[in-house]
Formats: structure tokens, C-alpha cells, sequence
């Protein structure tokens, strides 16, 4: 199960930006079926975030 959230944040607020993602990330790590995931920033416009996770199933996402 791949799992795609976006966000925006103000060009001046990246170092939030960071920190906040990053957190959600080691958070979503420490659940039951979680498999792996990253932050990323859209190449056009850097307002743009994402938070990808990867989960063993559905079930494992949902909960």
C-alpha cells in the first residue's frame, strides 16, 4: 500500500517544513505494518511538500 500526502508551506517556513514531516515520519514508522517512507519537496514549486509512506497492507494504513 502506497500512501501519498501533500502539504504547503510558505517558501520562508522549509526548516518547519522539515522538522513537522520528519516527525510525522519516525510517528507512522513506529506503527504496526508500516514499511517505509520519505519527505519530499516538489522541484517546481517549493511550496510543495509530500509525505510518502509505504504500509504491508491496507488495514496496516488504516489503523
Amino acid at each position: 500500500m502506497l500512501a501519498i500526502s501533500r502539504f504547503h508551506y510558505d517558501e520562508d517556513l522549509s526548516d518547519r517544513a522539515t522538522t513537522e514531516l520528519a516527525a510525522c515520519l519516525e510517528r507512522l514508522a513506529e506503527q504496526p505494518g508500516y514499511v517505509g517512507g520519505a519527505v519530499g519537496r516538489a522541484l517546481d514549486d517549493p511550496t510543495l511538500w509530500v509525505l510518502e509512506t509505504r504500509w504491508e497492507n491496507v488495514g496496516s494504513y488504516r489503523r
